[in-house]
């Protein structure tokens, strides 16, 4: 009797570490999906500052080549400077809205909408709630054969949304034996 009871203490010691072990496996993709997103977002920014620069480049090359100290006949000429002006102008906006645009393609082929993000959402809400509502009718027979509380049934729950299986008892002491094992413990 002392030794059964000593074994579902061991059982639940070793539920609540796969439960644990899979909360720090869900938040560490987690925290990677965000430092992705940030990298994203800094990448993007970087893009479009060498945008702007090429933009600038492209801006200064004719003025560059009127600059120089080499005779080309447009010294005399009382509106080449701002033709010159002008076309650099352009050309450089050209540059940049040309390079935007393109910009603007490539990441509507990688990303979703919003629009379509929503809807995906809203799919998986009403998922996730007929689920957890197909659970509630059967919560007196799960809490009847697991003796389980209404955490254990939110476990239930959780466990059928999200995919988690139930161990076997191979996994379990497998499970156990790397809890108790002394080269896995820091000390």
């Amino acid at each position: 009797m002392l030794l059964e009871s000593y074994y579902k203490q061991c059982d639940e010691i070793v539920q609540q570490s796969e439960t644990l072990i899979n909360d720090i496996k869900s938040t560490e993709e987690i925290v990677n999906i965000i430092l992705d997103a940030n990298r994203n977002s800094l990448m993007v920014y970087e893009l479009k500052i060498t945008i702007y620069t090429l933009g600038f480049t492209v801006a200064t090359l004719l003025p560059a080549f009127y600059g120089m100290n080499l005779k080309n006949y447009l010294e005399e000429d009382k509106y080449a400077f701002a033709g010159v002006i002008g076309l650099s102008f352009f050309s450089g906006m050209a540059m940049v809205l040309y390079a935007f645009r393109k910009l603007r393609f490539v990441q509507k082929m990688t990303t979703i909408s919003a629009k379509q993000l929503d809807h995906f959402n809203d799919k998986m809400k009403s998922k996730v709630m007929d689920d957890v509502s197909g659970n509630a009718a059967s919560a007196s027979d799960t809490t009847k054969r697991q003796g389980t509380s209404v955490m254990g049934r939110f476990r239930f729950g959780k466990k059928r949304v999200f995919g988690l299986k139930k161990q076997n008892k191979d996994q379990k002491d497998m499970i156990w034996k790397w809890l108790i094992n002394e080269k896995h413990i820091k000390r």
